[in-house]
């Protein structure tokens, strides 16, 4: 089976279309990797399962005990990962060949049916679990989107995100989300993203976080053109963090990108298409709404882009394009 990867390489931007902003891409790359998978569930709330038995000859150091509690505003606190726990979770996603359980490197917590897995130490890893459990309940509301199983990876080395994501480079992505039907998800995060811990690459890691994290609870579809479903990852993740980032250089010429674009070997071609897809969703929300930029968003997902955009907006997605198209022009006209 195919698995889909949504992948982000974020640096924050202002919008041009008159609300407030938040954030675009500088870089990015989907990717496309074979895998064959089970349908195991991976929370200990989880129904059934069907994955193999945990692996055998996990060492205590994959649990996470001793692990700091790290909590954020009345959220649930850590708890103890039984190391089968974290062997279903990556099992159930046909991992357990890349990500070692007997890496004595490997620590893991749990925060409700997400499972957080990486080698980046327990302190760092703590902040990464305290993002996830402060912004996966807030993507679900805003999404209107149903928990699920998660799984998001952690690694500390290029060489193990290259592994853990079936081939992909840290000079491409800053986290990528594997999300395909009848599957649970899984994040992987660039270590990139996790290596300082200053404010505004706290407030970055918040961001990434956030961006994949709609990938994983709305599963667009494969067939989802990339627009939507980037650029409306991008303004939910924006609205959440309350990110406030500059753009030094933006496209003067508007308009609605195609999928291409966003797998565009040239760095500034994809950091283009975000920028405008998030843009319009921009635009959107301050014409009608963010509510309604969900239901469009959810609409599209089932049925044809413009279909969607007609029932939900009331008016043709080619004449709306047209009306943000001169109001970007002249706000990036007015801005040169």
């Amino acid at each position: 089976m195919a698995r889909a990867a949504l992948a982000v390489v974020v640096v924050g931007v202002m919008s041009l279309s008159g609300c407030s902003t938040d954030a675009a891409v500088k870089s990015s790359k989907a990717s496309t990797a074979t895998v064959t998978t089970s349908t195991a569930a991976t929370s200990a709330s989880a129904t059934s399962t069907s994955a193999a038995g945990p692996a055998s000859g996990i060492p205590s150091a994959a649990s996470p005990s001793g692990i700091p509690s790290a909590t954020s505003g009345g959220a649930s606190t850590s708890s103890a990962l039984d190391p089968q726990q974290a062997a279903k979770a990556v099992e159930a996603r046909d991992l357990q060949n890349d990500v070692s359980l007997t890496d004595p490197d490997m620590h893991a917590i749990v925060r409700g049916d997400v499972v957080v897995l990486g080698t980046i130490g327990t302190a760092r890893l703590a902040n990464v679990a305290t993002d996830v459990d402060d912004l996966a309940g807030r993507v679900r509301d805003r999404t209107s989107s149903t928990t699920r199983p998660l799984l998001v990876l952690v690694p500390a080395t290029e060489a193990e995100f290259t592994a853990w994501t079936g081939g992909e480079s840290t000079d491409n992505e800053d986290g990528i989300t594997f999300v395909q039907a009848g599957v649970d998800p899984f994040v992987v995060l660039s270590p990139s993203v996790i290596a300082n811990t200053d404010t505004d690459t706290t407030a970055y890691r918040r961001f990434v976080i956030a961006h994949e994290l709609v990938h994983a609870y709305t599963q667009p579809a494969q067939t989802l053109r990339l627009w939507v479903g980037e650029g409306y990852a991008q303004m939910v993740a924006g609205e959440l963090t309350e990110s406030d980032y500059g753009a030094d250089d933006i496209p003067m010429a508007a308009h609605l990108p195609k999928d291409a674009e966003f797998t565009a070997e040239d760095p500034r071609t994809a950091a283009d298409a975000y920028w405008l897809a998030s843009d319009f969703f921009y635009y959107l929300a301050s014409q009608w709404s963010l509510e309604e930029c969900t239901a469009f968003y959810t609409a599209a997902n089932s049925s044809s882009v413009e279909a969607a955009f007609q029932k939900v907006f009331k008016r043709p997605l080619s004449a709306v394009t047209a009306d943000w198209v001169k109001s970007y022009e002249a706000a990036a006209e007015g801005a040169a």
